[in-house]
């Protein structure tokens, strides 16, 4: 059976949205996510990367891309009761905060793409509104 994710996720997902400039997208989207939570050994480790968008009009008209964006690591830390691990991993272009959260052990990771598709089975999608627009393609 499942473990059930502990209720600081959808907390850590919508401070992830609020704190998220756009660089790639020049109109308003619904901006799709996703993410996997599980307890590794008693930490929980969430997995979030941007999901692949279809691009409309203009030259670029149906090809699929990744979104670019900035974010806020500082308003994702603040989540945090106590934070151990602030770091950047250039190779796989991942951010990690690792720290405490409401008496759990986490592990954040900010991924560039999502997983391959043979993880996708294990993933969920999180669908938040693009409010801050920033540049054009």
């Amino acid at each position: 059976m499942r473990e059930k994710q502990p209720n600081w996720v959808q907390r850590i997902l919508e401070v992830f949205l609020q704190s998220v400039e756009w660089t790639s997208l020049k109109t308003p989207v619904h901006q799709t996510f996703t993410y996997r939570c599980q307890n590794i050994d008693g930490t929980w480790e969430v997995v979030v990367s941007p999901w692949m968008h279809e691009m409309y009009g203009g030259r670029y008209d149906g090809a699929l891309r990744l979104p670019t964006y900035e974010m806020n690591l500082l308003a994702i830390a603040d989540e945090f009761d106590n934070v151990s691990y602030i770091g950047f991993d250039s190779d796989r272009l991942e951010a990690t905060i690792e720290g405490k959260i409401d008496n759990s052990w986490a592990t954040v990771i900010f991924r560039r793409e999502a997983p391959k598709s043979k993880a996708r089975k294990k993933i969920n999608t999180y669908t938040g509104e693009v409010t801050k627009i920033v540049g054009g393609v």
